[in-house]
């Protein structure tokens, strides 16, 4: 796809239109909305936008749990995304200097806790 190919300023427009195409057709039930929704996020993983990446995944996780059964692998991967993304921007945020980053860090480690009490899908391991 455009995005495994980095061709994100391209890819963008495509995958929102699919977004708008699956949303008109199949409401909030669209079962590659989840997989749109992460292609997303990796564009705004790209660009630095953090915030949006996070919104974007956990929308993500919102529609896997809405289409898929619990302990389909397309909820298990949304999920993992989401985990996968946490990790890394805490990561990111406790090795800044930047005033108010410490403060992210500490968001993300409360969200990853929070998401490993709540579910039992995947394995969360907090650094």
């Amino acid at each position: 796809t455009l995005v495994r190919l980095r061709k994100f300023d391209e890819a963008e427009p495509v995958l929102q239109e699919a977004l708008a195409q699956g949303r008109k057709f199949y409401g909030d039930r669209c079962h590659h909305e989840d997989h749109i929704l992460a292609h997303l996020a990796q564009i705004a993983a790209h660009r630095g936008e953090d915030a949006e990446q996070l919104r974007l995944l956990r929308d993500g996780v919102a529609v896997s749990r809405r289409v898929y059964k619990e302990g389909h692998r397309y909820r298990k991967e949304a999920l993992g995304h989401l985990l996968k993304a946490l990790q890394s921007q805490m990561k990111k945020f406790l090795e800044s200097d930047v005033p108010g980053d410490a403060e992210k860090a500490a968001a993300c480690r409360e969200e990853l806790e929070a998401l490993a009490q709540s579910q039992n899908e995947v394995k969360v391991e907090i650094p």
